[in-house]
């Protein structure tokens, strides 16, 4: 799945220290449908926060 949303760095550094972002907001569900979600980033990878 792809992120298509610009982070700041601010928000760039708590991902990458904390492991997580707060929620954030302006994705867009494949459908077209907007949402908001916080970011995690596990094993590498950066994703939805479960």
């Amino acid at each position: 799945q792809q992120i298509n949303l610009i982070l700041t760095d601010n928000q760039l550094k708590t991902l990458i220290l904390k492991g997580k972002t707060s929620v954030l907001k302006g994705f867009k569900s494949k459908a077209g449908t907007a949402f908001d979600a916080a970011l995690e980033f596990k094993e590498g990878r950066v994703g939805f926060l479960k």
